[in-house]
C-alpha cells in the first residue's frame, strides 16, 4: 500500500472539501447582501441576524476543514509496526486511518475509515500489533495488519 499516495488522498479531498464550502460562503455572502438603496425593515433585519449566524457556522467549517488539513499534513505516514498516529491498520476485515479527523472512503479499491486519536475505539487498540486482539464494547477485534 502506498501510505504517501494515501495521504495525499485524503489532503486532496479535504482541499475539496474547502474549496466547495468556501464557494458556497461566497455564494451565500452575495445573495445575503443588503443593499443601501433598498427600504429597510424588521423582517430585513431579522433576516440580517439570522445571515450572520450562518456565517458564524461557514466560518467555522473553513477553519475546521483547514486544521484538518494542517494536521493531516505533520502526521507521519510511515511504516507503522503498533497502531499509532498515521497508522493504517486492518481490524475484523475493515481498513483504518489513524489519527485522521473521522470520514470515509474508497482509495484503490479498499473500503477506509479515518477514525481520530480521541476516538474510543482508537484508544481500545491503541500501541496493539499484528495478531494482537482486543476488546471494544463487548466485541472481539483482531489487528490483521498494519502499515
Amino acid at each position: 500500500m502506498n501510505k504517501l499516495a494515501l495521504k495525499q488522498e485524503i489532503i486532496r479531498v479535504q482541499r475539496e472539501n474547502l474549496e466547495a464550502v468556501e464557494l458556497e460562503y461566497a455564494e451565500f455572502n452575495e445573495n445575503t447582501k443588503l443593499k443601501l438603496q433598498d427600504n429597510l425593515d424588521t423582517d430585513d433585519l431579522s433576516h440580517r441576524t439570522q445571515a450572520e449566524e450562518y456565517s458564524q457556522v461557514f466560518d467555522k467549517q473553513i477553519h475546521n476543514i483547514s486544521d484538518n488539513i494542517e494536521k493531516i499534513s505533520k502526521i507521519s505516514f510511515d511504516k507503522k509496526d503498533k497502531i499509532g498516529l498515521g497508522a493504517v491498520a486492518k481490524v475484523n476485515g475493515q481498513n483504518y486511518i489513524i489519527g485522521i479527523p473521522a470520514c470515509q472512503f474508497d482509495f484503490e479499491g479498499e473500503n477506509f475509515i479515518a477514525m481520530s486519536s480521541e476516538a474510543p475505539l482508537f484508544i481500545a487498540m491503541m500501541n496493539k500489533s499484528i495478531n494482537e486482539t482486543f476488546s471494544f464494547n463487548d466485541k472481539s477485534f483482531l489487528v490483521e495488519d498494519i502499515h
